[in-house]
């Protein structure tokens, strides 16, 4: 998959392109500008993954709006398959929002916090531990 990704020509950020790509194990999220450059990078990655022997999951594929103004949710036609808005994902343990804020992410954070203290909460009043 590397070599694909590599094949796209996605170099610098996207302060100075108009598409970056992200890339972890088998996550992979495609950023842009343009609506129609997100739909042409994902139709490169998935010809050159299906020329790797590599197949595009389509039911997991989804895409993902990022404005402050209030959206209603769509799909993405790319020719060949639709693809269903989603308002957030997690993408390595981090929630990426349509709104671009941070407070739902801080919340899920300060819950697992909690809930990691209470299951631990004898070990740390042990005696047994100085």
């Amino acid at each position: 998959m590397d070599s694909v990704i590599t094949n796209l020509e996605v170099r610098g950020n996207i302060t100075t392109r108009l598409k970056q790509i992200c890339a972890y194990a088998n996550y992979i999220v495609i950023i842009g500008r343009i609506q129609q450059i997100i739909i042409d990078t994902f139709c490169k990655l998935k010809y050159g993954a299906l020329n790797a022997g590599l197949i595009v999951n389509n039911s997991k594929t989804k895409y993902l709006f990022c404005t402050r103004n209030t959206i209603h949710p769509t799909c993405i036609n790319t020719g060949e398959e639709q693809f269903k808005q989603v308002i957030s994902f997690a993408y390595l343990g981090t929630i990426v929002n349509t709104d671009i804020s941070v407070e739902e992410e801080i919340k899920e954070r300060i819950e697992a916090g909690n809930w990691a203290y209470c299951f631990h909460k004898k070990l740390f009043s042990s005696k047994l531990i100085s």
